[in-house]
Parts: C-alpha cells; sequence; structure tokens
C-alpha cells in the first residue's frame, strides 16, 4: 500500500537455479494489471536482477496485481504482489451558490476523489445534514475518478438558507469544499398601515405600506415598486407627488377633491408580487361659493333663490327666512 504520486517498490526473493545477469529478461518478467509484460521506461524500473519492480508516481489506476515470473532450463515459477494506491481526499469539484424561489428544489453537488474511498457528508451552517422527507443525499461514480455528492432540498423555505458544505473522509486524512450560500426568494407580501385615509382639503396625505419578503431595503428598481391611481395609470415622483427612497410611502401635498379615491401599491419580487389598496378621503367644512341674489316679483308670480355650495361629506343644506327655518312642502 502505497499514498499516491509516491514510488511504489514491489520486490520478490528467487530461489534455485536461476541464472543471474545478463540475459535476465528472458527468464524473469514482470507483468502488469492487464496481464502485459512490463518494459522499462520513464514510469517502470527494474533492479539488475529484475527482482525488484519500481512503479514511479503511483496513481490510483496503477493499483491492481502484479506477476514476477521466473524461469531457468527445469521450468518456471510466479508470484502475485498486489499494489493499492491510497490518497486522502481531495475536493475537485465544490459545490456552487444557489438561489431559489420557495417551495422549489435546492441542489448542491461536489466531487471527491481518495482511496479508500471517503465517506461524504454535508453540513449547514456547521450542523450535519441527513436524509428526511425533504432532504436526501446520494453518491455516484468511483472514488479514484471521482465521486460525486449531491445534496437534494426539496419543497425549499425560508429555514433552509444558509451556507453548505460538503465534507469527505478516510483513513488517509479529511477534507472540505468551499461553503455555497443558498438563498430563498419568498414572494412579498404587503399591508396598508391605515386605510381609508381622511384628511383635509389644503393639507399633506401620507399613503403608507408595510411590506415583507425578499426585497432590497432602497427601491434600485422603480418597476419592482409602484403606486397608481384607480384607473391604473402609475404615479410618476413630481409636482405634489413625492415618495420615501423605499417607496412604501406616497405622499400627496395640497390635496383637494379630485384626489379623494383609490391608490394601489404593487411590489414585485422573482417570486411573484403584492398589491394593497388604500382609500383617500379629502374632507372640507362647507363654504358658500355662490350667495342668493335679491328678487322682486309681482303676486302671485313665483320667486326662486339659489345658492352654491362646497364641502366633503356632503353638506347638509337648509333655507331660513326671517330667522326661521323653511320646510319642503305646499308652496315651497
Amino acid at each position: 500500500v502505497v499514498l499516491k504520486a509516491s514510488n511504489a517498490m514491489l520486490q520478490v526473493t528467487v530461489s534455485g537455479a536461476s541464472p543471474d545477469v545478463p540475459n535476465v529478461s528472458d527468464n524473469r518478467t514482470w507483468s502488469g494489471p492487464s496481464g502485459s509484460v512490463i518494459t522499462a521506461n520513464s514510469k517502470f524500473s527494474f533492479s539488475p536482477d529484475c527482482y525488484t519492480l519500481t512503479v514511479g508516481g503511483v496513481d490510483f489506476d496503477d493499483t491492481g496485481s502484479y506477476k514476477f515470473t521466473a524461469a531457468n532450463s527445469v521450468g518456471k515459477n510466479s508470484v502475485t504482489i498486489n499494489l493499492t494506491v491510497e490518497a486522502a481526499p481531495v475536493v475537485t469539484t465544490d459545490p456552487t451558490q444557489s438561489t431559489v424561489i420557495a417551495t422549489q428544489t435546492a441542489t448542491f453537488s461536489c466531487v471527491i476523489t481518495g482511496h479508500p474511498q471517503p465517506s461524504i457528508t454535508w453540513e449547514k451552517n456547521k450542523k450535519a445534514l441527513a436524509n428526511d422527507s425533504r432532504i436526501q443525499i446520494s453518491e455516484t461514480g468511483s472514488a479514484t475518478a471521482g465521486r460525486t455528492s449531491t445534496l437534494t432540498i426539496t419543497n425549499t423555505a425560508v429555514g433552509d438558507a444558509g451556507d453548505y458544505v460538503c465534507k469527505a473522509t478516510n483513513s488517509r486524512g479529511n477534507a472540505e469544499s468551499s461553503a455555497a450560500t443558498l438563498t430563498i426568494q419568498v414572494q412579498p407580501t404587503a399591508s396598508a398601515v391605515m386605510s381609508p385615509v381622511t384628511v383635509l382639503k389644503g393639507s399633506t396625505a401620507s399613503l403608507q405600506v408595510t411590506v415583507s419578503g425578499a426585497v432590497p431595503a432602497v427601491d434600485n428598481n422603480t418597476n419592482s415598486r409602484s403606486w397608481t391611481f384607480a384607473n391604473g395609470s402609475v404615479i410618476a415622483s413630481g409636482g405634489k407627488f413625492s415618495f420615501t427612497a423605499d417607496r412604501y410611502t406616497l405622499r400627496i401635498t395640497g390635496v383637494d377633491f379630485g384626489d379623494s379615491g383609490d391608490y394601489t401599491f404593487t411590489v414585485s419580487n422573482v417570486a411573484g408580487m403584492a398589491t394593497v389598496t388604500i382609500t383617500l378621503s379629502v374632507e372640507a367644512a362647507p363654504i358658500v361659493t355662490t350667495d342668493p341674489v335679491q328678487s322682486t316679483v309681482i303676486a302671485p308670480q313665483s320667486a326662486t333663490f339659489s345658492c352654491v355650495v362646497t364641502g366633503h361629506p356632503q353638506p347638509s343644506i337648509t333655507w331660513e327666512r326671517d330667522g326661521n327655518t323653511l320646510s319642503h312642502g305646499g308652496r315651497i
């Protein structure tokens, strides 16, 4: 048993009438795992008496049975030596970062070489993982050529986010991959801080929402967060409209009755979108904008007076004559 990349020396002892050098290659031979006779080259070399075979810089594919055969005029005999090449585990392919939408499946893989075949485990945030209803760890391939370990997580949730590593160990040592981060994208949710919002005409209205989910703290992409009027047109910053940096608050200055209505906030990420609607109501005390005018008529003609009143909620309008309230009916 030798370590990978070292030199292996396979030695035999021989008794009997076996001639010494020269011409040892005629009656002393070594054959490799494939059965072919080995000849001296950059990898294989022999001692002068051919009793020692040196295999230089061994690799896993040098593992196997090597046969030495000695012959003379009486007969021949052979002996087999088994060569095993071992190595501590090496991570040849690290797992890679992954981003998935919640409930989707996340998969990590690493490739390990080593002999004896390493035991491969996975950890999340330095805690060992084991197979369960959502987590499956499988292995394929040869450890000498590269054994692939695959970690599969089904029906992912926010709690699965973290750093994942694979570890390998055998009698020669151990190895650990670099960490691969799993990011879980969750569909956002949005809710109104208050709705309806009631303000006085001429004041400033603040429409506020709260948002949870995988969205950045500042809105770097206005397409991911927007406010719209009831007619569906998008509100842009400017004039009487302004937003906070995260666009979670819409401010409307100098509100008028025409600003009353529904305002819809929409937020989205790769996992989906959410909307919430806030109703704005603009109120004002009644104002008489047009007074009734003097009137002179000939009895028994009709007399008519008119006035114009603004205000919200809609004012209750009454008429008086000489300080006495008039009621609808009869001649009035």
